[in-house]
């Protein structure tokens, strides 16, 4: 697809960059993800979600780029009872986001995403835009940051391509380390046309992760996504709660 070269090239042309600064590049922080919920007796029901996130951060530079994508099935009884499983989550989500430090706080970013969602009706939809930021808390136990921008935005919902528009983007957040083996995470994202801002997104993140080892990790993550202007026939709000372990590479 198209859409996802242009993460590709992103995501080349910030490790070009972040090789020139540094050499040797020191490796990647690399975490995957898996976990899988099953119900079975009076009820039939699976979930699976998995994901895999690489970060960066040296001197100036700053960049992750990850893929995450759930799965899951629930039993439905017909009219004539005979049982079927049919999907009720299906999406994915691919992303790419870098920034460069201009002082101790302050910074420029460029993001860019694509996700697909089958049960929203949402064939896909790419953004990319810059900004800039600011770090409000900045040390080794904690992080706060906030940050505007715009976004190019387009999208495909139930087989019919959208015109492409552009968004403003208004961003928090916030992560901190409860110990050295137990951290929690937070984010908001505020994405209203700028031709209309009675057509927004909003997008928000929850999570909590708590080391059993060096590598393993449980990890609880809730997610919020809003679609002021959904498919025809589809909710606007779609809620995830997602369990399940890391293993840090």
């Amino acid at each position: 697809m198209k859409k996802l070269s242009i993460i590709g090239l992103m995501v080349f042309c910030a490790g070009a960059v972040l090789a020139q600064e540094s050499k040797p590049v020191p490796p990647w922080d690399t975490t995957v993800a898996a976990g899988v919920n099953l119900s079975r007796g009076n009820t039939r029901n699976m979930l699976i979600n998995g994901s895999a996130i690489s970060a960066y951060k040296l001197e100036k530079n700053e960049a992750k780029i990850g893929v995450e994508a759930n799965y899951g099935e629930t039993e439905v009884t017909a009219t004539n009872d005979t049982k079927t499983m049919e999907s009720n989550v299906q999406n994915a989500r691919a992303f790419a986001e870098y920034r460069r430090l201009l002082n101790e706080r302050t910074y420029g970013y460029l993001n860019a995403e694509i996700r697909n969602d089958d049960i929203a009706d949402l064939d896909y939809r790419l953004m990319i835009g810059p900004g800039i930021g600011q770090y409000l808390l900045k040390s080794d136990t904690q992080n706060l940051g906030v940050e505007l921008g715009v976004t190019y935005i387009q999208e495909k919902l139930a087989g019919v391509d959208a015109d492409g528009y552009v968004a403003l983007r208004v961003a928090e957040k916030y992560d901190i380390k409860l110990s050295q083996t137990s951290k929690i995470w937070e984010s908001v994202e505020y994405l209203p046309s700028f031709e209309d801002f009675g057509r927004y997104l909003f997008n928000g993140e929850l999570g909590a992760e708590a080391a059993m080892n060096t590598r393993l990790s449980l990890r609880i993550v809730a997610q919020d996504k809003y679609n002021s202007e959904p498919a025809v026939g589809r909710k606007a709000n779609d809620f995830q709660l997602i369990g399940g372990f890391t293993y840090k590479l």
